[in-house]
């Protein structure tokens, strides 16, 4: 039970990481922080209206960059096609 908890533990949404100041779905807030307390460099969403502000062509905050799918498959070189092949 110890391992389990200390891995779920990373997704803890308590302080100190706080998201961006401006309007947003505070339901959202946990993506945030759960991604800086466990090194993310991306979050993927489809959910682009609570985003953070777009600065220099990208929605990022405090190192956490917002993409979505399909920004995300561009990003790595990949198509859907190609990733569902996969699957």
């Amino acid at each position: 039970m110890d391992r389990i908890t200390s891995v779920f533990g990373v997704a803890n949404s308590s302080p100190p990481h706080a998201s961006w100041p401006g309007p947003k779905d505070p339901d959202d807030d946990h993506l945030f922080v759960a991604a800086k307390r466990c090194g993310a460099r991306y979050v993927v969403s489809q959910n682009t209206a609570d985003f953070p502000p777009i600065v220099a062509s990208r929605s990022s905050y405090d190192g956490v960059e917002y993409l979505t799918y399909e920004n995300m498959l561009r990003m790595i070189g990949r198509t859907q096609t190609e990733l569902l092949q996969y699957w």
